[in-house]
């Protein structure tokens, strides 16, 4: 026996939605959907009478 299954909202509020992402509502497919990301960070030192000595920072990009 198939089972039914309902899901009912009032409202649907996104505060934040990240990169490669989606929100869909009603009767939808999605066809042929891929996402990709890439992120490149290294560190920042903020604030008042901070020391920082012998730091090395590397980022390597071997996908360009």
């Amino acid at each position: 026996m198939k089972k039914t299954t309902n899901v009912i909202l009032q409202s649907i509020n996104v505060n934040i939605i990240d990169t490669n992402s989606g929100v869909f509502v009603g009767d939808n497919l999605q066809y042929n959907w891929n996402s990709s990301i890439k992120t490149s960070t290294g560190f920042t030192i903020s604030g008042q009478k901070n020391l920082a000595q012998g730091n090395i920072t590397s980022i390597v990009k071997k996908d360009y």
